[in-house]
């Protein structure tokens, strides 16, 4: 069996860990599975990534970067409005 699972992050937040928790669990069975992320903190690479195996950072630090300032700017407005 293949497994490919996909999380925003690593192992920050509740579903990240419970994520992990499964892809971890799969490799202990023998499983094939892999483990996808968008970003850590900062959009570098989770700070925890090489902690665990079959783990791979998914988008640019630039695309992370952006993605996080329109997050801030956007949660900047909904709070003034």
């Amino acid at each position: 069996m293949n497994i490919l699972q996909f999380n925003v992050r690593l192992a920050e937040g509740g579903a990240a860990g419970v994520a992990l928790d499964l892809h971890q669990r799969a490799l202990q069975k023998g499983l094939q599975s892999r483990f996808v992320y968008g970003y850590g903190k900062s959009g570098k690479k989770s700070v925890s990534h090489d902690n665990y195996p079959q783990v791979l950072k998914q988008t640019p630090r630039l695309t992370s970067i952006a993605t996080l300032h329109c997050f801030v700017c956007l949660t900047a407005i909904c709070s003034v409005t």
